[in-house]
């Protein structure tokens, strides 16, 4: 309606669809995506999946951890559902009508990390931890259901099922946001028509 709209915060995925469109892959073939996720869960059978994908999309494969299996087995589930790579809708992006600016809010680091740590010890006393036991016992698991695979779950669940101490599980989640922030702003550099802010202005 003509005006404009401030949106903040979200992922690098969500701000990059805003920014410039996502490409128009296919819904997901699930019997094919189950057996490549049986395929996935060794480290023989990631390295054969990345390879087959090297050989049908390369250019999807250089965008890739091969020791991350989701984004490797979507990118092959499509190869093998539709017989065109990947890379190839990527081509087929529709970019928003729309004009996005965006602006990056930048701090020093020491001051971003003790932030980080600071939220991190706010979500655990709102009841992280009651939410992750909720999940966990109501049998979600981190192997089935990928969104219990991101920052802020998969470290309570990894509590939860033994696998690492209290103390620990809060310094492994510290660590891991404090890495994904660090990813992040790798990410806006390499975009330089972000414009970059002072978060202090």
């Amino acid at each position: 309606r003509g005006r404009e709209v401030l949106v903040v915060g979200g992922s690098t995925l969500y701000l990059h669809a805003l920014a410039h469109g996502l490409a128009p892959l296919p819904e997901p073939d699930l019997a094919i995506r189950d057996e490549l996720n049986a395929v996935a869960e060794t480290e023989a059978g990631r390295l054969a999946l990345f390879e087959e994908l090297a050989r049908v999309d390369p250019e999807a494969a250089a965008t890739l951890d091969p020791t991350k299996s989701q984004r490797l087995v979507r990118f092959v589930e499509v190869f093998r559902s539709t017989g065109r790579p990947a890379s190839a809708f990527w081509r087929e992006t529709r970019t928003p009508a729309f004009d996005v600016r965006v602006v990056v809010l930048d701090r020093p680091r020491a001051e971003l990390y003790a932030r980080i740590e600071e939220r991190v010890d706010a979500m655990l006393q709102a009841g992280l931890m009651g939410e992750a036991k909720r999940l966990h016992d109501s049998g979600f698991s981190r192997e089935k259901t990928p969104a219990l695979r991101t920052i802020g779950y998969q470290e309570p669940l990894a509590y939860l099922a033994g696998e690492t101490g209290y103390e620990g599980m809060v310094e492994t989640l510290k660590r891991n946001t404090r890495r994904y922030a660090k990813r992040q702003l790798t990410w806006f550099r390499r975009r330089p028509e972000y414009t970059w802010m002072s978060a202090e202005s």
